[in-house]
């Protein structure tokens, strides 16, 4: 019986998330036009912030159901919807994130499942979390690039997070599906920051909200493809002496499309290796995960090699 309201209730918020973004497209056309410049992997003016339907809908229905702590997240949504609009200072988004942050640290089981009794070691344990989930959230906003691809790997991880054990995502997961209906290439709408930083936000709280570290590394294992491609760039741009704060088109899942893959194509292959990571840890374990990390790792390196654009 759960089961079944549970479907209809998914149902509905996938047919109410398309519903809405058929509606608020031509404003978001009007006031939020993205612009293709020398570094987008788009040829033609799309418009941005269609996250902001699978945002709402996934905090109102938190609300709605006496769940309160995605509340940590307004001062972050606020800001990235106000840097959709206009482009504001990093210092200023990067304090917001900060803060989002350090909330998700507070009010997780993280610091409970430590035994750190010194005050400087739990200072220092808190200021790594806090750097870590930054990390996450800008991660996560940097590969939201090409069409689907952050959207899509959300769903697998937030599917696979649930079979681990975690909370149930299935309105966010239902409205995400609704999203992609059009933001799958060709995209009709981009997420926008509002939605990447969202996403990124609850990528982060899940994999540190976990009854134990293995369980954190389990999903981090899951998350490694997106995250592991943004942190593996920013340490080549850094190696190159390059400026790893200004905007490129450096990412292998970027290199790939200038490459001639489709976004489709780049898109499934990330989903498909947190699909297999996913399949591995849940059927083995952590240990054979490890090495199912090293195979995607060794195949990135391969397409990064011999089928994308040259890194510089």
């Amino acid at each position: 019986m759960n089961f079944n309201i549970n479907l209809l209730v998914a149902i509905f918020f996938f047919l109410l998330n398309t519903f809405s973004l058929k509606i608020i497209l031509p404003y978001l056309k009007k006031f939020l036009p993205d612009k293709p410049n020398a570094r987008s992997s788009h040829q033609k003016e799309i418009p941005r912030g269609g996250g902001i339907t699978f945002v709402f809908f996934t905090l109102a229905y938190k609300l709605f159901t006496g769940s309160f702590d995605f509340l940590i997240f307004i001062p972050l949504l606020l800001i990235s919807l106000i840097d959709d609009f206009y482009k504001i200072s990093r210092r200023l988004r990067y304090s917001i994130h900060c803060f989002t942050a350090l909330a998700m640290v507070i009010t997780s089981n993280v610091l409970n499942r430590t035994s750190i009794d010194n005050f400087y070691l739990s200072t220092l344990f808190i200021i790594f979390l806090v750097i870590f989930l930054t990390s996450i959230i800008n991660f996560i906003n940097f590969m939201d690039g090409i069409d689907g691809l952050v959207g899509g790997f959300t769903v697998v991880f937030f599917i696979s997070a649930s079979l681990l054990g975690f909370e149930n995502q299935n309105i966010l997961i239902a409205s995400l599906l609704g999203f992609l209906m059009y933001n799958w290439h060709p995209a009709k709408v981009f997420m926008g920051d509002i939605g990447s930083t969202f996403l990124g936000a609850l990528i982060g709280y899940s994999i540190i909200m976990g009854d134990s570290f293995a369980y954190s590394f389990k999903l981090l294992l899951i998350a490694s493809p997106l995250i592991f491609d943004a942190f593996i760039c920013i340490l080549r741009r850094a190696i190159y002496n390059q400026n790893i704060f200004q905007a490129h088109s450096l990412h292998l899942y970027q290199r790939l499309v200038k490459a001639g893959w489709s976004h489709s194509n780049v898109s499934i292959l990330y989903i498909c290796s947190s699909i297999f990571i996913s399949f591995i840890n849940l059927i083995f374990g952590i240990k054979i995960s490890i090495f199912s990390i090293f195979l995607i790792f060794v195949f990135g390196f391969y397409l990064d090699q011999k089928k994308a654009v040259p890194f510089q």
